[in-house]
């Protein structure tokens, strides 16, 4: 293995579905993320890959994409539990999502996503600032006002609105004991998961576009978790890391909740605290196989459902999926791929078919 990390790690940019961040080294073959003191030993790297197998989380495999930037590859899951678990529909459940936008109207596969879950049964609440003008029929319109005041949206730090979402998520999900789904999530069957939690991992974190805390006695105790972390940031958790401890010292030099906010790490109410509480209470090991069941395209591949022909090869790898995950993260930092979007891709014949 080559050894030379003085010329690899100075300047080592990492894109990751859930942060992109930059790498640091801090000896020989030991490194740390910048925004929030992650470490990770180097297993193996060249000029095209890197592996790493990080302290708290498991190993990773980044592949080169350009001069300094690593994007996520894929590695199967040590974690991952069997995608066969049993199936039903489950009208116990309420779906909840959330949307916030300047535009007056929804996006295309915004509305598909809610039809998709209309049309499988299930009902479907979806919270607003105000009106949007497509918002499909059968919809249940609450005022996300009954939530979060419009007075408590902030912008991060880094510039991005995404945390603050991140909370109305944590407490949306919190509030009303119902299944979070994004905004690009296609609901293809019926049929969902018999258990009281619904969490996902994949590479050994929780990933978060669905989830559902469920109402058992440890789902009641990550709710009281959460709902005390996201009035309090400030305060330290048993699952902290030494990194987090130290930004949460500096978060109470600020007088107000709103600038605590500001000032958190980034992902500090996203997947890294998701994965984080599975680890200490437990679920984290049981969470299911986030490919088989959500998504069996990597976040690199993606781009394939929607510039590419539908094919048998494409229906085969999502036999066992339930709820599709776009991730339209991805087509905001690559817009050729809804310019470059074929009427017979996958994503097109899903819109049509909730059309």
């Amino acid at each position: 293995m080559n050894t030379d990390h003085t010329t690899l790690f100075p300047k080592v940019r990492l894109i990751h579905p859930f942060w992109t961040d930059t790498l640091l080294e801090e000896a020989p073959c030991r490194v740390r993320r910048k925004s929030n003191g992650d470490r990770a030993s180097v297993l193996h790297r060249n000029e095209q890959d890197l592996v790493l197998k990080w302290d708290r989380w498991g190993t990773e495999l980044f592949t080169r994409i350009r001069s300094g930037e690593y994007m996520l590859n894929d590695l199967p899951s040590p974690l991952a539990a069997p995608f066969r678990v049993p199936m039903s529909p489950r009208k116990d459940l309420a779906f909840v999502s959330f949307w916030h936008h300047e535009a007056d109207i929804l996006p295309d596969l915004a509305a598909c996503s809610i039809r998709s879950f209309l049309r499988h049964g299930y009902d479907f609440h979806l919270f607003t600032y105000k009106k949007f003008g497509n918002i499909p029929e059968g919809t249940v319109l609450h005022d996300a006002r009954d939530i979060m005041d419009l007075s408590e949206v902030y912008i991060h730090h880094s510039g991005s609105l995404a945390p603050f979402s991140d909370i109305f998520r944590l407490k949306l999900a919190a509030t009303l004991h119902a299944a979070w789904t994004d905004m690009d999530n296609i609901c293809l069957k019926a049929e969902f998961p018999d258990r009281d939690m619904l969490f996902y991992q994949e590479n050994g974190r929780i990933v978060i576009p669905f989830f559902h805390f469920g109402t058992s006695e440890k789902g009641k105790a990550i709710v009281a978790a959460v709902q005390e972390l996201v009035e309090h940031p400030d305060a330290d958790m048993p699952w902290d890391s030494p990194a987090l401890l130290r930004a949460k010292r500096e978060m109470r030099k600020r007088s107000t909740l709103r600038e605590k906010r500001i000032l958190a790490p980034w992902n500090f109410f996203g997947s890294e605290l998701y994965t984080s509480l599975g680890a200490y209470f437990g679920f984290l090991g049981k969470a299911m196989d986030f490919r088989s069941m959500i998504n069996p395209y990597h976040f690199t591949e993606i781009y394939k459902l929607y510039v590419f022909p539908e094919s048998e090869a494409m229906r085969s790898r999502m036999a066992n999926v339930h709820l599709l995950a776009l991730s339209t993260d991805l087509l905001r930092r690559e817009p050729f791929i809804l310019q470059n979007m074929r009427d017979d891709s996958f994503v097109s014949n899903l819109c049509r078919q909730f059309a």
